[in-house]
């Protein structure tokens, strides 16, 4: 009981010496018990006896946190956040090498000494093999050239690729260093350097981590559990956006140094199978891997750069209320899936095909895709009602179908040697390998439609006027006297040069026009001025036509005789004007070139409103078209608009054949397919009238029946297809078929012997 009683009056003595220094440091009145020195101790107080006051404010703190749980929370808490950093750790170093930066693969050690090997090997296959080609071109063989350039140029690109691969790595971590240095505004951060808990403290905190000399010796766990969410956010972004962008990462630096390794050997098998998609697999899959490791780089910088602006209460995560350490893990989860479409999948593919890589695929897969583009393309230009778009995605359909069916073949199984085999023999070895010929099987494409404008104002005249009334009105206007001389277009480079000399050194010069696209001289003034420039043209041996008096003013030309209104050397912005201020102040008629058909349904179109509109009783129809009245043609126009667009179809000829020029010749002959069908020869295709797309078929079958597809070999022979044989002709058939070259067609051949079939020629 006495050990009780002393116990509480030791603990009395000491909380009643406490207490007038507690309220000291509450902000009380101090007294003189206060040492001078502010230190809060008192004088009378023995040093032992503050010690054990200290220990004692120690416990009851303790007992206090242990009372109200925050002892065990933060025990908790440390423990949790200590396992994250031991877990992380072994993957900070992936983080700071390769996460935001693609390796140099010619500084790794055992990626050198790979690439070396393999190397070596290609280069004494590749020269053994420009050793044999070289022999055969000196025996006469000049057709292995072309096949000794592509040994030669994979020869020297096996020497260089490491170099070549690594340069690349360098210029996109350039790149990728100058993208976040302008996105972060931190040009003095090497972000090159940062170690790994840098740049995962950084998505948290944003660039204050890189910064703030506090937060760089925190470590990342403990950075990220003191921010919103606590222990919380530390789970989220270990799960859903450390793990998995480490896992991404470990597997593009992976797939880096493979394609590194391996570059030679997939370069030295191009040369030697011929098969290019094992080149284009190799570059699919490298510039992929590095999209990959920028956009990882970018995503990075986006969100650092939120997290820094949702520090200072700017930016989108800050206006919609939400904590940018959610968005990331958020918009990780989607990137990983973008990344699995668009280059685990392909990379999955490449791994199943190690000899090609997926090239082949690749390749028809961007076919289809350029297709589909093209069906939109050509759907828009209808909405717009634009020609020119509509082509364009017509012809963006016809090559990406070549495309496609390229992607295809390059997936099939193919023998290369018999390609050098036949090249080698000249095509003996064909009949030995099994090499069978067949008579093309003619189809043309259907690439698609258009909704084409099949007419326009294309031509004006003053029919309705005497030739002395117009002189008479145009002079008052301003138009001289002209005469215009056309010339033989056969003298076009003549004409060129008289035209010139007569410009820069007769006094004719200035009167004088010279049309090249009417074939016609335009000679302004009087007859002594037109006898000048006569005598001048004989002097130089040019040929001289019909002579047609009539006026003109700038460039904008008037016919007395047929009262055509010509715009001289195209459509200017002055002579358009001319030829406005004409259709306002006189009876100009405008022609729409129609055909016969056409034409005769626009005049019943334009009859049926003859009544409300007496202007119709003006309009006249002639074998060039249709004549209307300048100053209704919008109202015209507008009756019309059944007629002017009309659905056409694309035809395009077989690849590679040359016959389009002879078939436009026959169609122009035939009266019932020469005005609905044009051809464009530079596309090699042509363009049907939708409703008589089953005319032109029935043509084209019975003009392919009567002709002789030939093709033409390297060496100018005419080649034919007698009982799946080639055989020389001697000379182009009578009515032949120009189908191109024969070496493209033997080419087909024996890939189609590869396969077990016969070439069907295209």
């Amino acid at each position: 009981m006495k050990k009780r009683i002393t116990l509480m009056a030791v603990f009395l003595y000491i909380f009643l010496l406490r207490m007038p220094f507690v309220y000291a440091e509450e902000g009380g009145v101090t007294g003189s018990n206060t040492p001078v020195g502010g230190g809060g101790v008192a004088w009378y107080i023995p040093d032992w006896v503050e010690r054990l006051m200290g220990k004692i404010d120690a416990m009851w703190s303790t007992l206090q946190d242990l009372v109200s749980g925050k002892l065990l929370k933060d025990a908790l808490t440390n423990f949790i956040i200590g396992l994250v950093d031991d877990a992380l750790a072994p993957l900070y170093g992936v983080f700071a090498k390769v996460y935001l930066f693609t390796p140099r693969v010619a500084e790794i050690a055992f990626v050198k000494a790979g690439w070396s090997v393999f190397t070596i090997v290609g280069l004494v296959a590749l020269l053994f093999a420009l050793l044999i080609l070289a022999q055969q071109i000196v025996r006469g063989k000049k057709e292995m050239s072309k096949l000794l350039k592509v040994f030669l140029i994979c020869f020297i690109s096996v020497f260089f690729s490491l170099t070549i691969i690594n340069s690349i790595n360098v210029l996109v971590n350039w790149f990728t260093q100058s993208t976040l240095s302008s996105m972060l505004k931190t040009v003095a951060i090497n972000y090159q350097g940062l170690s790994g808990q840098e740049v995962v403290k950084a998505i948290v905190i944003g660039t204050e981590a890189l910064t703030n000399p506090t937060l760089v010796s925190q470590t990342a766990g403990k950075v990220i559990a003191s921010t919103e969410g606590g222990l919380f956010s530390l789970f989220i972004v270990t799960l859903f956006e450390v793990l998995p962008l480490y896992l991404v990462s470990v597997l593009k630096v992976f797939v880096v140094m493979l394609l590194a390794l391996f570059v030679s050997g997939w370069i030295t098998a191009t040369a030697f199978t011929g098969k290019m998609e094992i080149l284009i697999g190799f570059l699919n899959l490298y510039i992929r891997t590095l999209i990959v490791g920028y956009v990882m780089a970018l995503h990075w910088g986006i969100f650092v750069k939120a997290q820094t602006d949702y520090g200072s209460g700017i930016g989108l995560s800050t206006s919609i209320g939400i904590t940018p350490i959610y968005l990331s893990c958020i918009s990780a989860i989607l990137l990983i899936i973008v990344l699995f479409f668009f280059w685990m999948k392909p990379l999955f593919k490449a791994v199943t095909q190690p000899l090609t890589l997926g090239g082949g695929e690749f390749v028809e897969k961007m076919g289809k895709y350029g297709v589909s583009a093209s069906q939109t393309i050509n759907n828009i230009g209808k909405r717009l009602g634009s020609e020119q778009i509509q082509q364009r995605g017509l012809d963006m359909a016809q090559k990406s179908k070549k495309i496609s069916e390229y992607g295809k073949r390059m997936q099939e199984s193919r023998q290369y040697g018999k390609r050098i085999a036949s090249a080698l023999t000249g095509g003996i070895s064909e009949s030995i390998q099994g090499v069978v010929y067949q008579e093309p099987d003619l189809k043309l494409t259907e690439t698609g439609t258009m909704t084409q404008v099949m007419f326009l104002p294309s031509q004006h005249s003053l029919q309705n006027l005497p030739a002395t009334q117009i002189k008479a009105q145009l002079d008052a206007q301003g138009f001289c006297n002209t005469t215009k001389i056309d010339i033989d277009r056969n003298d076009h480079a003549l004409m060129n040069k008289a035209a010139a000399k007569i410009r820069s050194e007769s006094k004719y010069g200035k009167d004088m026009v010279w049309d090249p696209v009417t074939s016609s001289i335009y000679v302004a003034g009087d007859q002594n001025t037109l006898q000048g420039v006569m005598t001048e043209l004989q002097a130089t041996g040019v040929k001289t036509g019909n002579l047609t008096l009539g006026t003109m003013k700038e460039n904008v030309y008037v016919s007395y005789t047929s009262k055509e209104i010509e715009q001289i050397g195209g459509e200017t912005r002055q002579g358009g004007r001319i030829v406005d201020d004409l259709k306002a102040n006189m009876p100009v008629q405008s022609r729409l070139p129609l055909n016969q058909e056409d034409s005769a349904t626009a005049m019943k179109l334009l009859e049926l409103h003859k009544t409300t509109l007496p202007w119709i009783s003006q309009v006249r129809n002639d074998s060039s078209g249709v004549w209307i009245p300048s100053a209704h043609m919008e109202a015209a126009m507008k009756i019309l608009e059944p007629l002017k667009h009309q659905q056409v179809v694309r035809f395009d000829m077989p690849s590679g054949s040359n016959f389009l020029g002879d078939l436009e010749s026959a169609l122009k002959a035939d009266s019932g397919l020469k005005d609905v069908v044009s051809v464009d020869t530079k596309k090699n295709a042509v363009l049907v009238k939708a409703l008589k797309k089953e005319d032109f078929s029935k043509f084209f079958t019975a003009y392919k029946k009567e002709r002789t597809p030939y093709w033409r070999a390297a060496n100018g022979k005419i080649m034919v297809i007698l009982d799946g044989v080639p055989v020389d002709y001697g000379s182009v058939p009578p009515k032949g078929m120009d189908m191109g070259s024969f070496e493209a067609l033997k080419q087909q051949a024996i890939r189609s012997s590869d396969q077990g079939g016969e070439a069907h020629a295209q």
